[in-house]
């Protein structure tokens, strides 16, 4: 099937679905399927508008007039998916990156721009739209430790592994106009804070790829806490990154101390792991893991492809 005739397709299942949730009258906000509502379409070719309440910290970190939308992935992006190496941190990231610039747009701004904790829930999301008459998620299975029951349910961004984070201390200094925390202090003025987006990282990968190994390891504590203090990334050079490097670790203790502590308040860690429900007893928050194949079955069925074997 073409791409424009799948695109017309996937409109039309949206609508079906955002139907049968009309007459259901259902309001479960934690409900996977998507309405058309939920999407928001965005364009006849196929583009989508995310909803930022669906993103992580329901989207406070971009700016008000931010519109992030998505498209599924076509042949050729699938294609450069599976050549994947998931031994390969910085592979998984550069392939992460790469359907991201692809199927991801960002007015005003650009796929840079989203934050990396946003990576996972916008690849199962473009996934979703990828498969959407014919839904492809790869299953996580567990056993119930209450009911011993043997469950399965198809992987989606509802069930992402996040962790908690100080809503009240985000809410008292966040600029909803800029997606960036303004946080007074005493004696070291105002700090901008915002998670770390793509565009952070890959400035300071650039500078670390110019970097001798001893540097980094000098270095290595600054560097992991940095990106999330680059909120105008956009306007840095790779030399002004590393010259903030070096003062960093020139400051006091108490202010490297204060810096530790922003992020104990407002990291938030995705990892390979989905939150479930037992089905049967209905036991809350079961901690499951990818299947096999990993990141590779978003787009591509391994455990299926083994039946084509005689």
């Amino acid at each position: 099937m073409g791409d424009e005739k799948r695109d017309k397709k996937g409109l039309d299942a949206l609508k079906k679905i955002a139907e049968q949730q009309s007459a259901t009258k259902t309001t479960d906000t934690t409900n996977t399927e998507k309405s058309e509502s939920d999407w928001e379409n965005a364009s006849i070719q196929g583009w989508f508008k995310v909803k930022k309440r669906n993103l992580c910290y329901d989207g406070v970190f971009y700016p008000e007039t931010a519109e992030i939308t998505i498209r599924g992935a076509l042949t050729p992006e699938i294609r450069e998916w599976s050549k994947m190496d998931t031994d390969n941190e910085f592979d998984i990231v550069e392939n992460f990156n790469s359907l991201l610039k692809s199927c991801c747009k960002v007015t005003g701004g650009s796929w840079k721009d989203i934050l990396e904790v946003d990576r996972y829930k916008l690849v199962l999301m473009i996934q979703e739209l990828t498969f959407i008459e014919n839904p492809n998620l790869p299953k996580i299975s567990f056993n119930c430790f209450s009911c011993d029951e043997k469950n399965e349910e198809p992987l989606n961004q509802s069930m992402i592994v996040e962790k908690e984070y100080d809503e009240e201390f985000l809410n008292k200094y966040l600029n909803t106009e800029r997606g960036v925390l303004e946080i007074n202090t005493k004696n070291y003025g105002v700090i901008n804070y915002a998670p770390a987006s793509i565009g952070a990282t890959l400035i300071i990968m650039d500078m670390l790829k110019k970097e001798k190994p001893a540097f980094v390891k000098k270095y290595k504590q600054v560097i992991s806490t940095l990106g999330r203090f680059l909120t105008n990334w956009k306007f840095l050079k790779v030399k002004q990154v590393k010259d903030k490097v070096i003062e960093w670790n020139a400051y006091d203790e108490k202010q490297l101390a204060m810096y530790e502590s922003l992020r104990a308040k407002l990291d938030l860690n995705i990892e390979e792991k989905a939150i479930v429900n037992c089905k049967k007893c209905e036991e809350p928050n079961h901690t499951a893991v990818f299947p096999d194949g990993g990141l590779k079955q978003l787009f591509l069925r391994i455990e299926e492809a083994d039946d084509e074997f005689v």
